[in-house]
């Protein structure tokens, strides 16, 4: 997997959506990336018009005053940044109708090595409950980075991969570095057993022996810890380790196994307080 060139930042116009363009421009910045900024639009059917109008009618002047109220939004980020930014950004502007997931994932897949989007945090809804986010996140065709509402952009430091201790997760690893290089942060891996008769692909042993003897070039320090609630558990681990990003692998499952499967990526998405990189698995 290359390294951030492209960054498409999804937005709905919300405050947290702003601290996300306000992130996703100083992202751009840091690795002289493109960036490309998305709304999606869900179109008005007759059902949600009080009084009657021709549809496509109020959908196209929809689309247009979106379209201006981006280019608007853009032009104001960056004049509020200003000196923050160290170079010249090249940013494109579009606006699609449809399914709002599916849509920008879509986009995504062919033009943009990251997408950015925010979250305003929902701890206390149900796991199900959907968010712009959240749909993203379902099926990423790229990395998305979530970005908390209250999260403010820095250079990394310290970022924390939690491993199901699954063969995979060294090639992930391995393309993460790729991935945000040059920035060369801390790497800390944290194994979480909720259960103590877990089975797993690998020990705990055989995955610090990988990295200590056979990429030993790689520095990576690995946790093992004993919790009961895993997002909690998540949370607490990179507040006492001073985590600038936590990363997690998102596994691909078909439609009855998301129907029966909690999601970890979700639910720390609406929990965490600093920026989520969901890794497509």
């Amino acid at each position: 997997m290359a390294k951030i060139q492209r960054i498409l930042c999804a937005l709905d116009f919300s405050d947290a959506a702003e601290n996300a363009l306000r992130y996703a421009l100083k992202l751009s910045d840091e690795y002289g990336a493109k960036l490309h900024l998305l709304h999606v639009l869900e179109p008005i059917t007759d059902a949600m018009l009080e009084v009657p109008q021709t549809v496509p009618a109020v959908n196209r002047k929809l689309f247009e005053e979106t379209r201006e109220n981006l280019q608007k939004l853009a032009e104001n980020m960056l004049t509020d940044l200003g000196e923050e930014l160290k170079g010249e950004i090249e940013i494109s502007t579009e606006v699609e109708m449809g399914p709002i997931g599916l849509t920008v994932n879509e986009i995504a897949k062919d033009d943009a090595d990251l997408i950015v989007v925010g979250t305003r945090g929902e701890e206390g809804k149900p796991w199900w409950m959907s968010s712009v986010s959240k749909d993203v996140i379902d099926h990423p065709s790229v990395p998305v980075l979530v970005v908390p509402a209250t999260a403010a952009y820095a250079p990394l430091s310290r970022i924390s991969f939690a491993t199901d201790l699954n063969q995979a997760d060294v090639l992930h690893l391995l393309r993460l570095r790729e991935f945000i290089a040059p920035q060369d942060p801390e790497i800390r891996c944290l194994h979480i057993v909720a259960n103590e008769n877990e089975k797993t692909e690998v020990s705990f042993a055989e995955m610090v022996n990988v990295f200590s003897k056979q990429l030993d070039d790689m520095p990576v320090m690995f946790h093992q810890s004993e919790e009961d609630d895993t997002t909690e558990a998540l949370e607490g681990f990179n507040l006492m380790y001073h985590i600038d990003m936590q990363v997690l692998v998102r596994p691909r499952r078909n439609f009855f196994q998301e129907l029966f499967h909690r999601s970890q990526s979700k639910l720390t998405a609406g929990y965490t307080h600093i920026p989520l990189l969901v890794w497509p698995g």
